[in-house]
């Protein structure tokens, strides 16, 4: 069997998936207000965040910090703007299925302005490539996530040893070349339908691509009239083509890679790494993604509720894998890393990419 069993932590008898599905429905609704404090809480970080840069800037170019220092502290500044362009993407997700608000147009307004934007992103055509692969999960041809990330299967293929995921996921990207060839496949992926079919959006594209339009004029207007072309390059620019990439493709490339289709709920798995490894590779939602996948639409900040439901139903229990680390294993706790599950040997029929 290929899935490593997770400890269960149900008590009592096992239940029926009528059982679970009636108990987990009341969690698929979305309300209007939890995530405007996650939005406020993101924007308080990213705006403290960018801040300090901009300080930063300044005490370097007024000779009050020396080159060495300033090349050291803005590279965490980079990093740490890259963790909250990851987070704000990991809410603009949660638009994408409708789940950021329950009210559709405020769902897509603020994953649009809020999220989806500052990342050269929009909701609605990022909504149609994710959509095609929640429906054609793992499927080689038809999931449009499947060709992006494995683009170079034939030199990496799964399985792949500890050490080549080490030069392939790490290493390589050290090597712009290669973090810019997945970013533009991730920004095309947000930003064309790929041949798919697009649902019937809150707002027509046209209109959405005029309000992109209108989110960056005044910001790069405000950024030319104050003379922050270097500020904005440096730390915003800069984490987005680097970084920010960089943790996405850790993310995506952990969610299904060399998972089996052995069983009904085999095609992903969950993430408890340590928590600030989770904060910044695994967010909102991202770290129960294998729950993600059996309800799209339920809101990131049930999924911890819905998976203890589900231990309550077998066949997800004993199938479902959770991580617990990703290079290491975290102290003391059982289970795989996933660094152990991309190595994980299966048969030739049991597994896709």
């Amino acid at each position: 069997m290929a899935s490593i069993v997770e400890a269960a932590t149900a008590g009592g008898q096992d239940e029926s998936w009528e059982q679970v599905h009636s108990a987990l429905v009341p969690l698929l609704r979305a309300d209007n207000s939890t995530n405007i404090a996650y939005l406020a809480a993101e924007y308080v970080g990213l705006v403290g965040s960018l801040a300090g840069c901009v300080w930063l800037y300044g005490a370097w170019t007024g000779g009050a910090l020396s080159t060495l220092a300033f090349a050291g502290l803005a590279v965490v500044g980079v990093v740490v703007v890259a963790v909250f362009q990851h987070r704000l993407s990991g809410l603009g997700h949660e638009g994408s299925h409708y789940a950021l608000f329950r009210n559709r147009l405020a769902n897509e307004l603020a994953s649009d302005v809020f999220c989806m934007f500052p990342l050269m992103a929009m909701t609605q055509r990022f909504r149609v490539t994710h959509l095609g692969h929640h429906q054609f999960l793992n499927d080689p041809v038809r999931d449009p996530d499947a060709a992006r990330l494995h683009f170079d299967g034939d030199r990496y293929p799964f399985p792949m040893p500890k050490s080549r995921f080490w030069y392939r996921y790490v290493a390589l990207s050290a090597w712009l070349p290669s973090l810019l060839r997945y970013l533009y496949g991730q920004a095309k992926n947000a930003n064309v339908t790929a041949g798919l079919r697009e649902p019937k959006g809150v707002y027509r594209f046209r209109v959405g691509r005029c309000l992109r339009g209108a989110y960056w004029l005044p910001m790069l207007s405000f950024v030319h009239l104050t003379g922050s072309w270097p500020i904005f390059f440096l730390f915003w620019v800069v984490p987005l083509v680097t970084v920010y990439p960089f943790l996405m493709q850790l993310r995506e490339i952990a969610h299904h890679s060399n998972a089996t289709d052995e069983g009904e709920f085999t095609h992903s798995r969950n993430f408890h790494c340590n928590p600030i490894f989770n904060f910044c590779v695994f967010p909102y939602g991202q770290d129960y993604h294998l729950t993600h996948h059996v309800f799209g639409l339920m809101p990131h900040y049930n999924l911890a509720r819905a998976h203890k439901v589900l231990l309550r139903y077998r066949p997800y229990r004993e199938q479902a894998v959770s991580c617990h680390g990703y290079f290491f294993r975290r102290w003391g706790k059982p289970g795989p890393t996933v660094l152990d599950v991309m190595a994980k040997r299966r048969g030739p029929e049991s597994a896709r990419a």
